[in-house]
């Protein structure tokens, strides 16, 4: 699922442009916050990558709902303590392609966070998106499982480079390359057709059409 060659481009590209906007000037950041707009296409690859994780989390309610339980957000649904306690959840998952599904979802779903949660900006020189955050207790949170878990986030394609480095309790900012969140886009297009057929199968209701 997770092409090297994919892993090394965006890498390499992605750390550049860190590097880069780590560095721009005082006049030059504040420059890129006010004017770094994007353009059409860059809102909708956004919007569309917001939209397939909000279907997910859309399609699995529609699923755990039919067992009585409440539900929840995407992250709860997702959480790995919160699927070995509830059946409804861990039901969603008990194949072996949905399992796949559910791993790659965990892994990504931190990027759902930045781009729901963030005011995005384009630096057109690296090819990148940069998401400002003034939530100091989000972040912290983010670098302190990071801290914590530096193995399950070695091989990342995305913002590993730029989370690794927040220091805790400060307002600050993630760059995503575009090209990995082209690749992200078409990653869950098919994860989120899985589970739109498997909800509207379990549900009786095809809202597809």
């Amino acid at each position: 699922m997770f092409e090297k060659s994919i892993e090394q481009i965006v890498n390499a590209s992605h750390i550049e442009g860190w590097k880069v906007i780590s560095n721009l000037s005082t006049a030059d950041f504040e420059d890129l916050f006010i004017n770094g707009i994007l353009s059409s296409s860059d809102k909708i690859l956004i919007f569309d990558i917001l939209s397939l994780f909000n279907s997910l989390e859309f399609n699995f309610n529609r699923v755990i709902g039919l067992d009585n339980s409440s539900g929840g957000g995407l992250g709860a649904i997702l959480n790995e303590n919160n699927i070995r306690q509830n059946p409804a959840y861990s039901a969603l998952f008990d194949t072996d392609e949905a399992s796949k599904f559910k791993e790659a979802l965990q892994h990504y779903l931190e990027i759902r966070n930045l781009i729901a949660h963030s005011m995005v900006r384009k630096h057109d020189d690296t090819n990148n998106l940069v998401f400002f955050s003034a939530n100091k207790q989000d972040w912290s949170k983010n670098v302190v499982r990071r801290k914590k878990e530096l193995d399950r986030y070695s091989d990342r394609i995305d913002s590993s480079v730029v989370l690794s480095e927040m220091k805790e309790n400060h307002a600050n900012f993630a760059i995503l390359n575009l090209t990995f969140l082209e690749y992200l886009k078409k990653l869950l297009i098919p994860i989120e057709v899985h589970f739109a057929k498997y909800a509207a199968e379990k549900t009786g209701m095809n809202l597809s059409k």
